[in-house]
């Protein structure tokens, strides 16, 4: 696994689904899927940015982790991390410390609007910090962004928002990349 997603230089993004058998301890499902994702970050030379994890629970028979591919809604224009290549996108970039959204950001957010009315797709809007930043603020940019989307139009019912915090960055070098907010397709 860690040779395909290093194969796509940063084009695919994952979700580590950890499954376990009814009767497994509470959590195992997550347990599992986390000792994957380590791996992966600690001996398969993945950026934690391009990996997810969350439990299935038992709703299938066996112990095990599937990765399955995230389906990301990527400006292929706009704001960039400086001194940083990420060639499948950053997200929506934010200031440090910020949660609103720059006039660049706003931009981008009314094109990803359009599509968004147009297709009816549900979407997952993710917020990110980096390390300095407070936890909360991970979700008030999720918010922000969810806001505005659903000012411009798109249904509510249409958005989740969740916070990841500085969990899944995308870069150690340069905090500017891991203030954003992603979008993902459900």
């Amino acid at each position: 696994l860690a040779a395909v997603l290093r194969e796509q230089h940063g084009c695919l993004k994952v979700y580590l689904e950890g499954y376990c058998e009814p009767g497994e301890c509470v959590g195992a499902d997550i347990e599992r899927s986390l000792a994957v994702y380590e791996w992966l970050v600690e001996h398969g030379g993945l950026t934690p940015g391009l990996l997810r994890i969350r439990g299935r629970g038992s709703e299938a028979l066996g112990r095990w982790t599937v990765a399955v591919p995230i389906q990301e809604l990527v400006p292929l224009r706009g704001p960039t991390c400086r001194g940083i290549s990420v060639p499948g996108g950053t997200g929506l970039l934010f200031e440090a410390a910020v949660e609103a959204l720059t006039d660049e950001t706003r931009a981008i957010v009314a094109e990803i609007s359009k599509w968004l009315q147009a297709s009816g797709t549900p979407v997952r809007i993710e917020g990110h910090t980096s390390e300095e930043e407070p936890a909360e603020l991970a979700m008030w940019r999720a918010r922000a962004v969810c806001d505005a989307l659903v000012e411009l139009g798109v249904c509510r019912s249409q958005i989740d928002a969740d916070a990841c915090q500085a969990a899944f960055p995308l870069s150690k070098e340069n905090a500017a990349c891991n203030r954003r907010v992603e979008v993902h397709l459900r």
